[in-house]
């Protein structure tokens, strides 16, 4: 009881690491290979952030993009520049001003953000509109090391899983639909029907 206990976490804790891998991911793709799962696991956080910025972007780019193009005479620098010093009056425009702005834009915001396609990828861009490299992250090292308190002591972690080892109970799940359906189940779906199989052998 307590080992199928412990596999159905380990079950559970892999489908939901491969389930947001897959999202992440821009083919709704997950790695099959243990190795490459640890290895982009170890990132998550750091593409996360980066997934953020991109939709931050994409964002941005459309509601600059339409300000633009109904005012071809907007400057971009002085956008740049956060907010104006002075208002159209020649008094000085604080943050309560602009504070009034972004409480008057954010229903449109609200609209611009939800019209915005997040299924694309939006690479930064620096201030000469050359697209810049999509940033690299160190891998990080997710096996645990050997310590007084582990289980099984002799044993080495990091040479239980090799360049081709496989999670084989889970192999071949489409991580990204919601039912995760596997390739066997549609082609094989009476493969572990008991009563399938008995009533073969009545037959027979």
């Amino acid at each position: 009881m307590k080992l199928k206990a412990v596999y159905t976490l380990v079950e559970q804790l892999y489908t939901g690491t491969q389930c947001a891998l897959a999202m992440i991911s821009s083919t709704n793709q997950a790695p099959t290979l243990l190795s490459d799962v640890l290895k982009k696991f170890s990132v998550l956080p750091a593409r996360i952030d980066e997934m953020k910025r991109s939709s931050a972007g994409a964002g941005a780019v459309t509601a600059l993009s339409r300000a633009k193009a109904w005012l071809p005479e907007l400057d971009p620098a002085d956008i740049g520049t956060r907010y104006p010093s002075l208002k159209e009056d020649g008094t000085p425009f604080e943050k309560k001003d602009f504070a009034a702005c972004v409480k008057e834009i954010r229903p449109l915001a609200s609209l611009i953000a939800n019209e915005t396609d997040l299924s694309k990828y939006q690479p930064a861009y620096d201030m000469e509109n050359r697209k810049l490299p999509t940033p690299a992250y160190k891998v990080m090292d997710l096996i645990p090391p050997i310590r007084k308190h582990t289980f099984a002591p002799e044993v080495e972690p990091s040479e239980l899983i090799d360049d081709e080892a496989e999670f084989h109970a889970l192999r071949g799940i489409d991580w990204s639909s919601p039912n995760f359906q596997t390739a066997e189940e549609d082609e094989e779906p009476d493969k572990d029907d008991p009563e399938a199989s008995s009533r073969q052998d009545q037959e027979d």
